[in-house]
């Protein structure tokens, strides 16, 4: 949660949204000098979240948050559903309509399922015209299967990143980069591993 909020380099006014927040692993980093939404469908959780968390906490469905909401950057670790269909399309549903296109650095990250189901879903979301014309996928950090081994899951994943689509100079290919951490053995050298990973 603390790295992904580093990386998404947060700056002073924006509007952050984490959607189906939980108790707040990640939005429990958000700073005081960001305006912070979170949402989360379970009561409890959402509780847990209020304490955790600085900004406002709404209990109830994310798919159920009015589409006039956007906010410059996104952190996200949505309910995955079957083989991450429902992953795929909460993040479908933040490109097309909560992430903003005017402000000059926008930014979705999530962890996602490290799976070909969700895989072949986010291909289809993202060939769609009104996402694609604005933003692309620009990283991918493949997880370690103890990443989530506090939470008591082994569930395969990475953390993905969605950005304002750039043509690199270079070339008419658009930049992707994926780091693969898969190969450690603990969360120790996990966490030794991106400690100092950093865009």
């Amino acid at each position: 949660g603390f790295k992904i909020v580093e990386w998404l380099d947060l700056k002073s006014d924006e509007r952050v949204l984490e959607p189906s927040c939980g108790h707040g692993a990640i939005s429990r980093f958000f700073p005081a000098f960001t305006n912070n939404v979170m949402i989360e469908p379970s009561y409890e959780l959402s509780t847990k979240a209020m304490i955790n968390s600085i900004g406002d906490v709404y209990n109830f469905d994310f798919e159920k948050y009015s589409i006039v909401n956007s906010f410059s950057k996104i952190a996200m670790n949505p309910p995955f559903g079957h083989g991450g269909s429902l992953a795929a399309e909460h993040i479908e549903k933040c490109l097309r309509y909560h992430l903003r296109r005017l402000n000059c650095q926008p930014k979705l990250i999530a962890i996602v399922p490290h799976s070909p189901i969700y895989d072949k879903k986010m291909e289809q979301i993202l060939a769609k015209k009104e996402i694609s014309k604005y933003f692309e996928m620009t990283k991918e950090i493949i997880l370690p299967l103890c990443t989530f081994e506090r939470a008591g899951t082994n569930v395969r994943c990475k953390i993905q990143f969605f950005e304002l689509k750039k043509i690199n100079a270079w070339s008419e290919e658009n930049s992707f980069e994926r780091i693969d951490l898969s190969d450690a053995k603990d969360i120790r050298e996990f966490f030794d591993k991106i400690e100092h990973l950093n865009f």
